[in-house]
């Protein structure tokens, strides 16, 4: 769905760099990307973590599907080892590994369009404050509530994360102590790994099952700036 919304706002001659899990290559979309692109390269990204490919390519107009790059593609699907890696180093010697520019013709020509306040105020004028979003002005812009709610009960870490993302957790907090905290919260993601063991009872073999989900992991830093403080300045992590 991403590459069918996408790939139409490349212009032919323009560069494709596609990143991807290499399960996500199915047949329909190697036999897209061969019809749509010339020069197609796919490297074994960096980090895999993932299990991501990059590919390459450059836009051209539709063409039956290369047999080559689909074989190509399928076969970087089923197995990533058998991929080059991207590195910031290219290699000379190898086909389409370097990118020429298209010469461009015709002279460049820039456009502006500047409105200043006298225009600004005519226009206004002309189709009048009830017709336009001067009078929603505040509701669109003043929109953010000022009152601050504890939770009901102790927060879980998805509805934390969900705070954090928010921006609710942020700014200076001061205790009725007169101790004084600067918190900054964010959300970083995370795997967690489940492994279930099966025995059968009748044959005896044993099966693992690893199941790998993504999670959201919620961190909470504050800066004392508690005035005359001994811990002044100290950076404090709160769980």
């Amino acid at each position: 769905m991403f590459y069918e919304n996408t790939n139409k706002l490349l212009q032919f001659g323009g560069v494709l760099v596609f990143i991807v899990p290499n399960t996500c290559l199915s047949e329909r979309l190697s036999k897209m990307i061969a019809s749509h692109f010339d020069q197609v390269s796919v490297y074994a990204s960096p980090e895999q973590r993932f299990k991501q490919v990059v590919i390459f390519g450059i836009r051209c107009k539709s063409k039956p599907a290369d047999k080559v790059v689909v074989s190509k593609l399928m076969n970087a699907s089923q197995d990533i080892t058998t991929l080059d890696t991207l590195t910031d180093q290219p290699n000379p010697d190898k086909e389409g590994c370097f990118y020429q520019l298209p010469l461009s013709f015709g002279a460049l020509k820039l456009n502006q369009i500047e409105i200043d306040t006298k225009q600004l105020s005519h226009e206004v004028a002309n189709i009048g404050r009830s017709s336009s979003l001067w009078n929603n002005f505040k509701t669109h812009f003043n929109s953010v509530n000022k009152n601050t709610y504890r939770p009901l009960h102790q927060m879980s870490d998805w509805h934390l994360s969900l705070a954090l993302a928010a921006g609710q957790v942020s700014g200076v907090v001061e205790s009725k102590d007169g101790r004084r905290l600067l918190v900054k919260g964010r959300t970083f993601k995370g795997k967690k790994e489940i492994t279930e063991t099966q025995v059968n009872e009748v044959s005896g073999n044993i099966s693992e099952t690893r199941i790998s989900s993504d999670v959201f992991i919620p961190s909470i830093k504050a800066i004392n700036f508690t005035k005359e403080s001994v811990n002044f300045g100290e950076i404090i992590t709160i769980k």
